[in-house]
């Protein structure tokens, strides 16, 4: 695996990615098509840091991409 921004090698392990506004991770919304259908949400999140660049790469877990793929999803910042 490799860094996305400068392409090193020298990652961290898989750590979970926490914020420090809410006790249960970072929760992220996605919007989907249709009215009043139920819109995903991703939990948990892990990440790997670039020892190099700093760069902070983030995963879900396979349960919540397992979700995802099921899923239509929109852009929800239009």
């Amino acid at each position: 695996m490799r860094c996305p921004v400068c392409g090193s090698q020298r990652l961290t392990p898989l750590a979970e990615l926490r914020t420090t506004l809410r006790i249960d991770g970072l929760l992220l919304r996605f919007g989907r098509q249709g009215n009043l259908q139920f819109a995903p949400t991703v939990d948990r999140l892990y990440a790997r840091v670039c020892l190099d660049c700093g760069a902070v790469t983030p995963f879900v877990g396979d349960q919540d991409r397992q979700r995802l793929n099921l899923t239509r999803l929109i852009d929800a910042t239009e």
